[in-house]
């Protein structure tokens, strides 16, 4: 005898739901964005205290150089960077679309590729070709930030900018996309810590293009 099926019976109603494949991957592209992006301010602060540790021991250039003056390294520096320059320039369109701040923060994104690009080309060409080997950081670097145009030194201050907009430029996404800031709960001592972690990456970055470009170290 069959099996009378109820009216009231919802066949749907016992099964889990799913979204469609493009909604997943969609999903997974966008969490992968948030988390370069929130990778990004760090990965640059440490990447400054890095390469200014010289400004306090001397003899740590050439031990930095030698860890961090390799082709497959400056590679991964380039691919990396760019990578989450990209993520950080999308979500902060996507935060400040159809608000004031959506034309500066892509002027800003801009900039920040544009810096980047600067600094590769400027300062880690010579590895990302591997025309020159570890160990040289601070005669190459040297060499180019204390050559003048006029007497003024261009490139040291383009570096110098370099830090500044990178830095700002990741850590306005790290406040864009933290916990409080998506919740409405905005914290003063939220806002103070990134501005005190910012100003020092700065002031570290160009007091070692100063130190570079003067020969004082």
């Amino acid at each position: 005898m069959p099996r009378q099926v109820s009216g009231n019976h919802k066949a749907a109603a016992f099964s889990l739901p799913s979204l469609p494949s493009s909604q997943n991957a969609s999903t997974r592209l966008r969490s992968f964005s948030v988390a370069l992006s929130k990778a990004w301010a760090p990965s640059l602060v440490l990447w400054i205290l890095i390469s200014s540790s010289p400004l306090a021991d001397p003899s740590a250039f050439a031990r930095v150089s030698w860890v961090l003056d390799r082709p497959s390294l400056a590679w991964f520096e380039l691919g990396f960077g760019y990578l989450c320059i990209a993520a950080v320039s999308l979500n902060l369109r996507q935060r400040f679309e159809g608000t004031r701040l959506a034309t500066p923060s892509i002027v800003l994104s801009v900039m920040a590729f544009s810096c980047f690009s600067y600094h590769l080309l400027l300062l880690r060409w010579p590895w990302l070709t591997g025309s020159t080997p570890p160990g040289t950081r601070y005669t190459v670097w040297s060499e180019v930030l204390s050559s003048t145009w006029q007497g003024v030194p261009v490139l040291a201050f383009g570096e110098m900018l370099t830090a500044l907009v990178l830095v700002t430029h990741g850590l306005l996404v790290a406040s864009a996309t933290a916990p409080w800031e998506r919740l409405g709960r905005a914290t003063s001592w939220g806002h103070v810590t990134r501005f005190v972690v910012g100003l020092v990456a700065c002031v570290l970055a160009c007091a070692l293009v100063v130190a570079l470009a003067t020969g004082r170290r």
